[in-house]
């Protein structure tokens, strides 16, 4: 693992900004287009307020905190966006 963080850690910073913009792109594109190919309707306060709470929870810098004796586990981001959406699909009613 040292080695490879030693070959990650010559790549210059505005490549890896580069790479990072095109990389959550394509993830932004494939989101949408799986949104539009699934014909997912937003009049529904259901699927709305799912959608927004992962957008808000994944793009707003949450970060849930879960104490284990001495240590502490952190999620965040999109992870915990992912985790409460799943939550959220299976607890509302249809």
């Amino acid at each position: 693992v040292p080695k490879l963080g030693a070959i990650i850690s010559t790549i210059p910073t505005p490549l890896i900004g580069g790479i990072s913009i095109v990389l959550f792109g394509m993830i932004a594109s494939i989101g949408i287009r799986t949104v539009v190919e699934h014909k997912v309707d937003f009049s529904r306060s259901r699927n709305l307020l799912i959608s927004a709470v992962v957008l808000v929870l994944g793009l707003g810098g949450a970060v849930l905190s879960i104490p284990l004796g001495d240590a502490k586990v952190e999620i965040a981001g999109m992870a915990l966006g992912a985790i409460v959406g799943i939550i959220l699909n299976k607890v509302l009613p249809e």
